[in-house]
């Protein structure tokens, strides 16, 4: 459904989610069942997986008429007995529009005297 985000990617093999069953939202809106079986998730600077609201990771499934698909979550419905209901609704997905950096909280403690990355209030000091 999209063209690669980006030259450079990584394989990722989900256990948790071997050999479940799935159901794949086709593009004319019709389901098909399949099996996962790993994801492509594409990575890299000043691409379009580094836009928040453009990657997607491709979910590869085996179909049950033989042909296999990459999918991303939003277009995929992972089945599971223990976990859902019989006929479980289509989740209402939101894109993420943020973009999240290990030095965007509040607090920064590379600046301070303060350590264990407690200021000194929370430590009792």
């Amino acid at each position: 459904m999209w063209d690669c985000l980006s030259y450079d990617i990584e394989i990722i093999y989900k256990r948790f989610l071997r050999d479940r069953d799935c159901k794949v939202m086709l593009p004319n809106k019709k389901f098909m069942k399949g099996q996962y079986m790993f994801t492509i998730d594409p990575y890299g600077q000043f691409t379009e997986a580094e836009t928040p609201n453009e990657h997607k990771s491709y979910n590869f499934i085996k179909l049950d008429n033989g042909q296999f698909c990459a999918y991303p979550n939003n277009r995929i419905q992972f089945l599971d007995k223990s976990y859902i209901p019989a006929e479980p609704e289509r989740p209402k997905f939101k894109t993420c529009q943020q973009y999240y950096y290990a030095e965007s909280d509040v607090t920064n403690f590379s600046q301070t005297d303060e350590y264990f990355y407690q200021s000194n209030e929370e430590a009792g000091a």
